[in-house]
């Protein structure tokens, strides 16, 4: 992952930085913060604190965001920004996308 490449001869330490950046930016994303990290040539470790009362504190808007800057738009979702009157069915589903990602936000899995 991070050593050289055993077939063509190129070092592969720039992932190293990727890596690093890649977890800030999960970091910022997620309700879960990073302790720890350790960047090994083949694997990585990672310490991190679940913190699920952040996420369950957040406003709708705040999940959306959140969910936005890595995943695709939700038509429904775009529907409610866009201040679309919902019906009562499309309301309730809308409220359920946004406990599923809520949820998802802070679990590691």
């Amino acid at each position: 992952m991070c050593e050289d490449d055993k077939y063509t001869g190129k070092n592969c330490d720039h992932r190293r930085e990727w890596l690093v950046e890649r977890i800030k930016l999960l970091s910022s994303v997620f309700a879960i913060e990073i302790a720890a990290y350790a960047i090994m040539s083949n694997h990585y470790y990672l310490v991190v604190n679940v913190n699920r009362r952040q996420a369950l504190d957040w406003s709708d808007d705040e999940v959306i965001n959140h969910w936005y800057q890595l995943y695709n738009v939700h038509v429904l979702v775009e529907r409610c920004l866009n201040g679309e009157k919902l019906d009562k069915v499309s309301d309730l589903f809308f409220n359920e996308v946004i406990v599923k990602w809520r949820e998802r936000l802070y679990d590691i899995s």
